[in-house]
């Protein structure tokens, strides 16, 4: 077997084997807990309510925001 072919053998196997260490990295820290960053949380990061204007609103899990000031609701993402 010449130089380059064990070379290129050599780097095929590396990059293989990183690739299903990658995979098996992820999903263990998946498990562990590692969560998808929530859009809706940043979104509602210092919002006003459009009722009380207080920054007491939180995104619920069907895409509303949500003020625990008055109780007012409305839709993610409608203008304000």
């Amino acid at each position: 077997m010449s130089f380059g072919a064990l070379m290129y053998v050599v780097v095929v196997g590396v990059v293989v084997c990183g690739a299903i260490g990658g995979v098996l990295l992820l999903g263990l820290l998946r498990k562990m807990g590692m969560k998808e960053p929530d859009v809706g949380a940043e979104i509602a990061r210092g919002t006003r309510c459009e009722m009380c204007e207080q920054t007491t609103v939180e995104a619920t899990d069907d895409g509303r925001l949500s003020c625990y000031g008055c109780g007012h609701v409305a839709m993610l993402g409608a203008a304000s």
